[in-house]
């Protein structure tokens, strides 16, 4: 009998929980509060254009002392190798916001709004792997594309919800496999030297009414790129829009002594996991501080996600 290759196995495993659950996924998406109209899934393109997180330094334990990491990217998936990444504790949490108050289009935000990361400390052994970035996001489109060289995982990103705030079964069914492997570059991207004015989109934090905060984006050093982890299938309307997920990690400053003030206070909140997989570590408490990274969409090698509810599957 031939060999099955790990990839062939996985992707199996994961076409069959896609079609155990396409069926509910084809019903329209429900927000929180019954008198919301929800659009339908948007295409993966919507969503990876109109996706931007900011990053808070933030401390918390760590979910695991390890974890098996497969690549779903189809550009990067016979390219960049599974790994085991060595878990350590929590650096960061990313929020989803909107630049310059352009806002993602109704159903890009029915997904983005709820799509919060707990990123963890993360080590695995050195990669070597050359791609062409290129801003997917239109308030960044005067940026050039980069060429980059992935040379080793720093962190592991995973989906959480804040201070128990349910989401719509719907979208959790999709954001609970947003998960994201994070690779330190060889060399820093150019200088993007760009104001931006950031606006939180989750609810739990527009409550809270805090200010939009004003930045200047200059360098990254890191790509996040979208993985599934262990053995655990990622179901097929998920993985049509994670595996398109691509996210270079800007460092961001303050534009002006005027604005630290808002962009320093500190938001106490309490996380609970998403994914499947953690559903053994208990809720805890943390306290986001200063951001001071910024994740934005990329394609890589000139493959745009496709602009279509089939996802190019």
């Amino acid at each position: 009998m031939p060999e099955i290759r790990e990839s062939e196995r996985f992707r199996a495993y994961e076409l069959l929980a896609g079609l155990l659950c396409a069926a509910s996924a084809l019903a329209p998406l429900s927000w929180a509060r019954a008198d919301e109209a929800v659009p339908a899934l948007p295409t993966p393109f919507s969503l990876a254009s109109q996706l931007d997180f900011e990053c808070h330094v933030a401390a918390g334990p760590k979910p695991a002392p390890n974890v098996w990491i497969r690549q779903l990217n189809p550009v990067l998936q016979d390219v960049l190798p599974n790994q085991q990444a060595v878990l350590g504790d929590l650096e960061d949490v990313c929020v989803p916001v909107a630049k310059n108050q352009v806002l993602p289009s109704q159903d890009a935000s029915a997904i983005a709004r709820w799509s919060d990361l707990a990123c963890y400390a993360a080590s695995a052994p050195t990669v070597d792997v050359d791609v062409k970035l290129s801003q997917l996001n239109p308030v960044l489109a005067n940026l050039p594309d980069e060429l980059v060289k992935l040379v080793q995982l720093k962190q592991l990103c995973v989906p959480v919800k804040k201070n128990d705030r349910e989401l719509p079964d719907r979208v959790r069914a999709v954001v609970s496999h947003f998960d994201f492997a994070c690779y330190e570059l060889e060399e820093p991207t150019a200088d993007a030297d760009t104001p931006l004015r950031l606006t939180h989109l989750n609810p739990v934090i527009r409550d809270m009414n805090l200010p939009d905060r004003d930045v200047r984006m200059q360098r990254a050093r890191r790509l996040c790129v979208p993985v599934g982890k262990a053995d655990q299938p990622v179901p097929l309307p998920a993985r049509r829009l994670v595996r398109w997920l691509d996210f270079l990690r800007y460092r961001v400053v303050p534009l002006n002594a005027a604005a630290v003030p808002a962009v320093e206070v500190p938001i106490p909140l309490k996380l609970t996991h998403l994914n499947p997989l953690f559903d053994h570590v208990d809720p805890f408490n943390t306290t986001l501080y200063a951001p001071l990274k910024l994740m934005v969409p990329v394609a890589k090698n000139g493959v745009l996600p496709p602009d279509d509810t089939a996802g190019a599957e």
